[in-house]
């Protein structure tokens, strides 16, 4: 994985899916890497179901060190 020194991410309003939160969730990392710069995720206003938001669940050890994520 790449270096990533982005500490807030915000991608409020733009159309995401289901599928488009499993890719961040997958971008964010995994059990053996984990983005440990990220503090806050801003997903408002998006299209996010029941099953994008159980991805983001799986996904949440890669997510420990994020405080605040919105749906």
């Amino acid at each position: 994985m790449a270096l990533c020194r982005v500490q807030h991410l915000s991608l409020r309003y733009n159309g995401i899916t289901d599928v488009g939160a499993e890719h961040i969730g997958s971008a964010l990392g995994n059990v053996t890497q984990q983005n440990q710069k990220l503090l806050s995720l801003n997903l408002t206003g998006n299209k996010i179901g029941d099953a994008g938001a159980r991805h983001l669940a799986d996904v949440r050890v890669a997510l420990q060190h994020v405080s605040l994520l919105m749906l």
